[in-house]
């Protein structure tokens, strides 16, 4: 997601500064080609997201959350995480509607228990300072906390911004990049 939402960026830019008459159906649409999920990028809420990143199904978030997001040193190539994938096969579901009701009725517990990432074990593999700084979130007290897409960002989510600001400080002393 870093590279598309960098893409949508540049594009509402290029729109703004060029002052391109255009529509947000347009810039989807054209958004499509440069990657499969540069159109969720638009949206600026909370999504579900299927296809190939061109089927997005906002829905409203009954609780607010403040994101930290903690890059490791080193990144991960996301060819690099797909080409191993096969490797971690894993046969539990991914069920987002739990996940989705849990988000919308602000239940952390419901959140926690229905967060998953298939690309967490082979990019954990490839960049094992990736499940390190899980592990960090969880012991700083948020839990939750999981990877971003293929990696290698980690993040944690929390309606303190205190204790957000505080953990970015302190990950900011190890050395990370944070957000």
């Amino acid at each position: 997601g870093g590279g598309s939402s960098n893409a949508a960026t540049v594009m509402q830019g290029l729109v703004k500064i060029l002052n391109i008459k255009t529509d947000i159906a347009t810039l989807k649409r054209i958004a499509l080609g440069l990657g499969a999920d540069v159109p969720y990028f638009f949206s600026c809420q909370s999504a579900k997201v299927t296809g190939i990143g061109d089927k997005v199904e906002p829905f409203y978030m009954n609780k607010s959350y403040y994101i930290l997001l903690v890059k490791p040193k080193s990144g991960l190539k996301t060819t690099d995480v797909y080409k191993i994938c096969d490797k971690f096969h894993n046969d539990a579901p991914l069920l987002t509607t739990p996940l989705i009701k849990a988000l919308q009725d602000g239940d952390e517990k419901g959140i926690v228990a229905n967060m998953a990432n298939d690309l967490y074990a082979p990019a954990n593999s490839l960049l094992p300072e990736v499940g390190k700084i899980i592990a960090l979130l969880h012991a700083s007290g948020f839990p939750i906390a999981s990877m971003t897409g293929s990696g290698s960002a980690c993040f944690a989510m929390s309606q303190n911004a205190k204790a957000i600001k505080d953990a970015a400080k302190i990950f900011e002393k190890k050395g990370y990049t944070v957000i």
